[in-house]
């Protein structure tokens, strides 16, 4: 009898966003739609359901050195606490070379003000980190409330029709 923990099948919008992702042609997406639905993880019971966040981090990019997640209302998140941790240290040297206190206050919640300083840490990190590609994974408020599932858009796609 095996103990390994089955998982079960890729909804169609997931299964497509991990094919887009292995193909190496985006690293920046929006996902939109219904996402405060739950989606099914593997666990140690079988199979459970988690937030979208946690769907991410656990089945779509468990081994992602960088996963970082943006949503109007939290602001900026991360797909794990190492990955804050990191990402506050490096801020602590932003803080210091540009005169800023973001380490302390934490990064500015909008977006438009936010993404020049993730621009800054991906292209200073990723060499540094020895990460690979850097992920980050933009999670949007409900376009559709009718929607039965999410969908996404790679950003440069997005931003371009918005």
């Amino acid at each position: 009898e095996s103990t390994a923990t089955t998982r079960p099948p890729l909804r169609t919008w997931a299964l497509e966003l991990a094919r887009r992702w292995n193909a190496g042609a985006h690293s920046l997406y929006v996902v939109h739609g219904n996402i405060f639905d739950l989606f099914p993880v593997p666990n140690a019971d079988g199979a459970g359901y988690a937030p979208l966040k946690s769907f991410l981090a656990r089945r779509l990019f468990p081994d992602r050195g960088w996963l970082l997640f943006y949503d109007i209302g939290d602001g900026l998140t991360f797909g794990s606490p190492d990955m804050q941790k990191r990402f506050f240290e490096w801020l602590e040297i932003y803080d210091r070379v540009e005169g800023t206190n973001f380490s302390v206050t934490g990064p500015p919640r909008e977006f438009l003000r936010l993404a020049p300083l993730l621009r800054r840490f991906f292209l200073r990190t990723a060499a540094s980190f020895d990460t690979g590609p850097s992920s980050f994974a933009a999670v949007g408020q409900p376009a559709d409330p009718q929607a039965d599932q999410p969908g996404f858009e790679p950003f440069d796609e997005f931003a371009a029709a918005s």
